[in-house]
């Protein structure tokens, strides 16, 4: 599908794209060694310039961008007809690098290699010569190219998943730094394949956008949410989860009933659900937002702005929303230890949620340096992975377990509230969103068909 690029330089020419400016020329010093002639990018945005101008032969890419991120990226290059070869880096861990590689070689790249940070100078020059005797994921995984082992996601497949299964919930948690206190997780959407693999969001949201399918989508996840936290509180461990609201669902005007009767249904408190609204897209939409967002409060859920300091939010815009959250965005806080200006970011951000009365979170927090900076800064509500990755919902009682033996405690729970009786009829229009349709009583919650995870 794709020519690599034609060079009047007769070295080949690598473009290396990452968000932290050390990191980025620790990757262009590598290349420079292995003879590519080297152009640098910190965000998905510039590489596409970059790209578009002096094509490369070889595309060295993080996966956490600002801007676009790195699955972005592949789609737009696959799209334009950009590099040939591809190395993929990231410190995500192997399960988004898998993702990620299989992404890219459905898209037909040449991916030569993926690496966890930090980057090992070695093990990168062994790739980018071609002497490297390690296997990549996709050969001890299989290659979706080669047969059966994953069959790529097309728009059928994406249109009957939605409804059939396939989209399952991994849960997150959150840490209060002082106490070790597990404060709730966030409910974060995976694809289940049919062979049984698990896909990151990168993977399948473009063409879910695409299809615009993401109302449903949030649908989905709020079902497995739902279902999900009734089923720990039946364990004694009530605890709350945020799930994030697509642009579609923040205008729609029946939500806040159909979710209080969802959530009444199941007997799961209101107060047990935050719904997390991206700063860029609220701000895109305010009015529009405004009086969905205002219901959903009157009705006990609580309203997260999240991603803070990727848009242009002010202390005068968002004081007109009834947000009782603010998350900082992860880039910030991965580079804040090195990178002046991210610091002052989340300073202004955790002064913000302070003069709003907001709860501060801090998302990508992955080492105790990190923790330490940011309880230091006033945040104390920690998630990342310093304190766990994603896990499916089954997964959740053994790792509460773990959490509590380890020292670590539970958060205070507020008493039991009694819910309005107007809740206990299905509000009219009120759809089905059991991820394998109804389940015979009328609730779309009550199943345990399509169990997350």
């Amino acid at each position: 599908m794709r020519q690599k690029a034609t060079q009047e330089d007769a070295r080949p020419r690598a473009l290396v794209v990452d968000g932290c400016s050390f990191q980025r020329q620790l990757l262009t010093l590598i290349c420079r060694t292995a003879g590519f002639e080297t152009l640098e990018a910190g965000s998905g945005r510039k590489a596409i310039d970059l790209m578009a101008k002096a094509p490369c032969s070889l595309l060295v890419t993080d996966l956490d961008l600002p801007e676009l991120d790195g699955f972005q990226l592949l789609h737009h290059m696959a799209d334009s007809g950009g590099a040939a070869d591809l190395l993929l880096v990231s410190s995500q861990g192997h399960s988004i690098l898998n993702s990620a590689d299989r992404l890219a070689r459905t898209l037909n790249f040449n991916v030569i290699g993926a690496l966890e940070k930090p980057i090992i100078a070695e093990d990168m020059l062994d790739l980018l010569n071609g002497r490297c005797d390690k296997p990549s994921m996709i050969e001890l995984l299989g290659d979706p190219r080669q047969g059966p082992t994953m069959e790529p996601l097309s728009h059928s497949i994406i249109e009957q998943g939605i409804t059939n299964g396939s989209l399952v919930a991994f849960y997150q948690p959150k840490i209060h730094h002082q106490d070790s206190a597990i404060v709730g997780f966030e409910c974060l959407a995976r694809w289940r394949t049919a062979e049984g693999l698990i896909l990151e969001p990168g993977a399948f949201l473009p063409m879910v956008e695409e299809l615009g399918l993401m109302t449903s989508l949030t649908q989905v996840m709020l079902n497995h949410a739902i279902k999900d936290i009734a089923a720990w509180q039946t364990l004694g461990w009530p605890m709350p989860v945020s799930v994030n609201l697509s642009a579609d669902s923040m205008t729609d005007t029946n939500l806040p009933d159909r979710l209080a009767w969802l959530v009444a249904e199941n007997g799961v408190r209101p107060t047990s659900i935050t719904l997390e609204i991206t700063e860029t897209k609220l701000m895109e939409e305010a009015a529009e937002c405004l009086e969905v967002m205002s219901r959903l409060r009157l009705k006990g859920f609580g309203l997260s702005v999240d991603d803070f300091g990727t848009g242009y939010s002010t202390l005068k815009q968002l004081q007109y929303f009834p947000f009782t959250e603010l998350k900082l965005d992860q880039s910030y806080v991965r580079s804040s230890l090195s990178h002046q200006p991210s610091r002052a970011v989340l300073e202004t951000g955790i002064q913000l949620a302070r003069s709003l009365s907001l709860s501060c979170v801090a998302e990508g927090v992955e080492t105790t340096d990190h923790a330490d900076l940011l309880a230091s800064l006033g945040c104390h509500n920690h998630q990342g992975y310093l304190y766990g990755k994603p896990m499916p919902a089954a997964d959740i009682p053994v790792w509460i377990a773990g959490w509590l033996e380890r020292g670590g405690t539970m958060m205070a729970v507020e008493p039991e509230i009694a819910y309005p009786t107007y809740l206990s009829h299905r509000p009219i229009g009120m759809p089905d969103i059991s991820p394998r349709g109804p389940s015979g009583r009328g609730s779309p919650l009550s199943s345990r068909s399509g169990q997350a995870g």
